[in-house]
Order: C-alpha cells, then sequence, then structure tokens
C-alpha cells in the first residue's frame, strides 16, 4: 500500500505534568452525574413475506431522540441497503420501543444521539443472499462502458439497476460500488466516498479481509481530502483493528496525529455540503464553533443533535454557532431542497474570542 500524502506538517508537543495529587484533585470539579438510558422494550421489525421467500437480506440506519418519558421520537433514516419493505418495516417497529430515560443528576432528560441499524438476515450465514441474473448482466454491462468512457450509458445502467426497489444485500454493494467507479471518473470525491461507506461485509461473500483493508483505506484517504476529519478518525479505529504490517501502523499513526494537530490549530477546517437525493446532509464536526456560508439554493433548518441537548434552528446565511462545551458528541442535521450547495466552515478558538 502506498504511503498517504498529506500537506499537513507532523508536530510533535511534549509536555510534563509536575502537579502533586492534591493539586489535582484540587483542579477537579464534579459538573453532573449522567446515566444512559436502558432499553425497556425493543420490538424486532417484521421480516417482509416477499423478502422472505426470495431469500432477501438488507439493513436499514435511522437516528432517533429518546426523550424524558422514555418514548421515541425524531426518527431519521440516514441509510440502507436500498428495500423499501425493510426501511417501512424498521421504522415502524422503532415507533414502538420504549427505554428508561437518561438521567442527568437524578432527573430524566433527552437523549439526542442515538443510532441503530437493523439487520434483516435468512440465517447466520447469510450465504443465500445472491444476484439476480438480470442485475448481474446490467452490472457487467456497465462496467464495461465504464471502462470505455461511456459516461451516459453508464448513468443508464445505473438509473436502470437503482429501479430494483427490493433489493438483495449483494446487489445493493454492486450497485454502490458501481456508482462509486462512476464518481471517481467523474471526479465528485463527495459522492465517492458516500457510495463506499454503504457497502456492508457482513452480507454474502466479500472478498476477505485486504478487500475490506483497502476499501476503507481508500474511504480514508477521501475523508482526509475533503476534510471530514471525524469520519476519518472513525476510518483510523477501524483500521488499526485490522491486520496491518509495521509500515502501515505508522503510516496510520502519523496521520491521526496530523488530524489532531489540524483540530487543534487555528486554521479554519472548510467541509463542502451538498444535498443529494435525501432532503437532509448530515455531518459530525470536531470542533463546537461553525458557519454556514455560500448557500446556492434553499437551507430550511438545522437539527443540532447531541448526547443531552436536541436543539432545531432557522438557517441563516453568515450566521455563527457555539456549540457549549457540555454539549458533548453532536452531529448537525441541515434540511433544505434537493441539490443545494454549501460552504461548512469550523472554526478555530481564536477566530471565537475574536
Amino acid at each position: 500500500m502506498k504511503s498517504i500524502k498529506t500537506t499537513i506538517v507532523l508536530m510533535f508537543t511534549t509536555w510534563f505534568v509536575q502537579a502533586s495529587q492534591a493539586e489535582n484533585q484540587a483542579l477537579a470539579t464534579h459538573l453532573s452525574t449522567v446515566e444512559a438510558p436502558i432499553p425497556i422494550k425493543r420490538v424486532n421489525p417484521k421480516y417482509p413475506i416477499s423478502a422472505a421467500r426470495q431469500g432477501r437480506t438488507g439493513w436499514a440506519t435511522f437516528s432517533f431522540v429518546i426523550e424524558k418519558n422514555g418514548s421515541v421520537s425524531n426518527i431519521v433514516k440516514l441509510d440502507s441497503s436500498g428495500s423499501k419493505d425493510f426501511e417501512q418495516e424498521s421504522l415502524k417497529a422503532i415507533k414502538h420501543w420504549k427505554y428508561k430515560p437518561a438521567m442527568e443528576n437524578g432527573e430524566p432528560i433527552q437523549r439526542c444521539v442515538n443510532t441503530v441499524q437493523l439487520d434483516f438476515k435468512m440465517s447466520s450465514k447469510a450465504e443465500e443472499d445472491g444476484v439476480r441474473r438480470r442485475f448481474m448482466k446490467k452490472y457487467r454491462l456497465a462496467l464495461e462502458a465504464l471502462e470505455e468512457k461511456k459516461i451516459t450509458a453508464v448513468e443508464q445502467y445505473i438509473e436502470e439497476m437503482s429501479s430494483f426497489n427490493n433489493r438483495y444485500a449483494s446487489e445493493s454493494n454492486l450497485l454502490n460500488l458501481l456508482k462509486a467507479r462512476y464518481n471517481k471518473a467523474t471526479d465528485n470525491k463527495q459522492l465517492q466516498l458516500t457510495y463506499l461507506s454503504k457497502v456492508q461485509f457482513n452480507y454474502g461473500k466479500d472478498k476477505g479481509a485486504q478487500y475490506e483493508l483497502a476499501l476503507t483505506h481508500n474511504k480514508l484517504v477521501l475523508a482526509v481530502q475533503l476534510n471530514q476529519l471525524n469520519k476519518a478518525l472513525t476510518l483510523l479505529d477501524a483500521l488499526t483493528a485490522m491486520p496491518l504490517n509495521e509500515q502501515q501502523k505508522l503510516t496510520y499513526q502519523q496521520l491521526e496525529q496530523n488530524i489532531h494537530n489540524t483540530i487543534k490549530s487555528d486554521k479554519t477546517i472548510l467541509v463542502k455540503g451538498v444535498l443529494h437525493q435525501a432532503p437532509f446532509w448530515n455531518f459530525t464536526p470536531v470542533r463546537n464553533n461553525f458557519s454556514i456560508v455560500n448557500v446556492s439554493g434553499l437551507l430550511t433548518k438545522m437539527d443540532v443533535r447531541c448526547a443531552n441537548k436536541y436543539h432545531t434552528y432557522t438557517v441563516n446565511e453568515q450566521s455563527t454557532w457555539q456549540i457549549p462545551e457540555n454539549w458533548q458528541g453532536c452531529s448537525v442535521i441541515l434540511y433544505g431542497q434537493s441539490g443545494t450547495t454549501f460552504d461548512f466552515v469550523e472554526l478555530s478558538e481564536s477566530a471565537n474570542e475574536a
């Protein structure tokens, strides 16, 4: 594997803490005690009859809020394998879930960052999941067209393959890989990363650990290039759990240090945002201060979902938001018209002080 090239200069900072244990205790102040929510009722989604008859598998991922009374609200579908029936049954099930709410200093609070992936599998092996002949034929023709740089033909095949509303998970993997290759050919890194991130490895016959390592590495390179640093750190965690040689370990360690140095620096972090087919854009920033500028289109509202806070805002261009430090683990969901583009600018602490 080639070394990852980066323009960030690796800086090593060494410091020594000489305070006594008593001094450290004097500096520590108890802020609050937070208890995580506990599931009381988790209804499993029904397996769609048509999917069971076809031996079809899939998955769907959702974000939701756990209210102070333990009910579930504000359910948002983040992604899926492409089968509408799995999505619908998942949504029906989640609506009936019940929790003992999160508690802060003995009082119930909202828990706003909750994600779940519901898997639909016929067996633990999932070896029955396959690819239909008609789908595979279009996939091979699309690859040939891509090799010959017949972009219009590739787009037509993608449209035809996407029309398979209830796809097998392995078919969704192939379609997402094809879309990623198409967007690489048309130089759209954002969509290339989006579709590579949809590929799942727990279904069908994958190509082994080395294939997963290569795919995760490619996603990491794209995430760094796009300044999606939280996603990059998550991918680095996944990579370090894989079998690596010493050079790979060193490369990833250096890159992780570079990312942390960037986060702590005074430089702004610019992330290009776009609302594609979904009516929202979901992003986890690495800083608490950010602005949304250069909006082309319409953004209607913004949700800020944190561990124990959930707020909705209108979006006015040039506005700056500062998330309090005690709002931990925040993600941002922007809603608006399809095709809207904007710049999401993460600001340093010094910029906010100025």
